[in-house]
């Protein structure tokens, strides 16, 4: 019973670093003008990575004794991937709400991208997709943009919370 509490605290402490340093690189992008929420969007994923292996490491070597079963991985991998996400999600979200003009940013960006598509399309089905995305644009929401993050991050930080468990198995 121990094991699991210092596996699920070290978790909650490595993934709210974690997305702390992703937050911290997302705001860096921001003031240094580049765009966090569209051309550079995945950006964080190698801090993302590097922040569930070191956190599996540092239980593995310092808190289980040079020992990690490939559940205690694969479990670790996950719960660092879902608070991460959660966490990350929050400080943007939080981020946006204080920026409104990031967000009329994306939303100027997504019109633009969705007027380059209409022109270009040729055929009335195609065109009537990108009719539909124009009119949606301005609806778009910090908490859709949120919510889109989580998931996105979630999704591709599973398939490297199940590797990264799975690697950093050690059994003696």
């Amino acid at each position: 019973m121990i094991l699991r509490n210092i596996l699920f605290k070290t978790s909650l402490q490595g993934s709210f670093l974690t997305a702390i340093a992703c937050f911290l690189l997302f705001v860096g992008l921001h003031f240094t003008g580049f765009f966090p929420l569209q051309q550079h969007r995945f950006l964080y994923f190698p801090i993302y990575l590097a922040g569930i292996l070191l956190t599996i490491k540092y239980f593995r070597d310092n808190l289980n004794h040079y020992e990690l079963k490939g559940w205690q991985g694969i479990l670790m991998g996950l719960l660092i991937n879902f608070f991460t996400a959660l966490f990350y999600s929050v400080l943007v979200y939080s981020f946006l709400r204080m920026n409104p003009n990031l967000l009329a940013e994306y939303q100027n960006n997504l019109k633009a991208l969705a007027q380059a598509g209409f022109e270009k399309a040729q055929e009335e089905s195609d065109k009537n997709l990108y009719k539909g995305i124009l009119e949606g644009v301005g609806s778009v929401s910090v908490g859709e943009v949120s919510v889109d993050i989580w998931f996105k991050t979630s999704l591709i930080g599973f398939v490297m919370a199940m590797g990264s468990g799975v690697f950093m198995k050690r059994t003696l």
